[in-house]
């Protein structure tokens, strides 16, 4: 029987970073106000990335200040960087018991976030926004948030109001974008990913994003040609090399294919969706040999990856494995694969 080989390709969000720009010095209005002066000398080793460095003068300005909030805040911010999460906590907790910062409620969240606590994230978010409604950061991490929980309406309302308080986020439109094209708003999806493009075109991921929305739209010529430019940004983006080898393999290029897929696991060998498309490739050469061994490799890097077994199980189908296709096809039903529950339907 003649089945639909299944792909893996991907859109990228740009990820939530933490914001530093609130930093400020303290003013020093004598010389012997060493709190300060070690408040200061530890925001110029922050921006210098030596945080192990500003969290000793940190400490000190604290020891010697212990009401000293700016230093607590910054602190809190550096134990982040140190991904000392638990000392971070500790320090926005007292900054907020005393006079509650945006900025210390944002960074909770943002830990939040980093336990897998969703709503506790949000809620912190929403507190930062209570302080400052114009808090750009906090809305761009809610759509991000929302986004990744799969309720992109909610995530387009949020970065709305990330580029509203903040119209050069680059980060915004991009993520607003992606948002859009998970919604199917091609159209409006790529209004965003070009207003992107006019604040800053450097990043490899956003033309990555343009070819998948490209793609999507069937303009295999447009799609490939963004997948080229993020390539030029990045030369080890396996990313956009199985998204390229995708957009290939649809216009029916899979010699081309093969070639982008073979490139991406050789950049990540570990890289089980690239093994996965290439192995549908090898089937549109009639090379079933070679795209089994090729699932064969994905399954062998992830058990879980049901759409491995469910190709590798329509290869076998082709081979006159009728058994071995069945046992593949149950096995991708068992990790969640709904549409092996159809390709079961020849099965004893």
């Amino acid at each position: 029987m003649n089945y639909l080989f299944i792909f893996f390709s991907l859109i990228i969000t740009s990820v939530s970073f933490a914001q530093t720009d609130s930093i400020v010095k303290a003013k020093i209005l004598d010389d012997q106000q060493e709190p300060d002066r070690l408040y200061n000398q530890s925001i110029d080793k922050y921006g210098k990335n030596d945080y192990e460095g500003a969290l000793i003068d940190l400490n000190q300005a604290i020891t010697l200040r212990a009401t000293f909030q700016e230093a607590l805040l910054q602190r809190g911010i550096v134990y982040y960087q140190l991904n000392k999460y638990s000392e971070a906590v500790n320090d926005f907790e007292s900054v907020n018991k005393t006079a509650p910062k945006q900025e210390s409620f944002y960074f909770l969240g943002q830990i939040s976030e980093k336990r897998n606590e969703k709503t506790s994230a949000l809620s912190y978010y929403n507190q930062a926004i209570a302080i400052n409604k114009m808090y750009s950061s906090a809305y761009y991490s809610k759509g991000v948030l929302f986004f990744e929980m799969g309720d992109f309406q909610q995530a387009i309302q949020q970065l709305d109001s990330a580029i509203l308080y903040k119209p050069e986020d680059v980060f915004a439109y991009n993520d607003r974008g992606s948002a859009k094209m998970s919604l199917n708003l091609l159209d409006e999806a790529m209004v965003d990913y070009t207003n992107a493009l006019k604040i800053n075109a450097d990043f490899a991921w956003l033309h990555n994003n343009i070819g998948s929305l490209k793609r999507k739209k069937g303009d295999y010529k447009g799609a490939i040609a963004a997948y080229d430019n993020a390539i030029s940004k990045k030369q080890d983006y396996f990313l956009a090399y199985n998204n390229r080898g995708t957009a290939k393999h649809e216009s029916g290029d899979y010699k081309g294919a093969i070639a982008d897929f073979t490139k991406a696991v050789e950049i990540k060998s570990d890289y089980a969706f690239a093994f996965n498309n290439r192995a549908g490739s090898k089937q549109k050469l009639n090379d079933l040999t070679g795209a089994i061994l090729d699932c064969d490799k994905a399954i062998q890097l992830d058990p879980t990856y049901g759409l491995a077994y469910l190709n590798r199980g329509i290869l076998k189908d082709a081979q006159q494995d009728y058994k071995g296709a069945c046992v593949d096809w149950n096995k991708a039903k068992q990790l969640g694969i709904d549409l092996a529950v159809k390709y079961l339907e020849v099965c004893e």
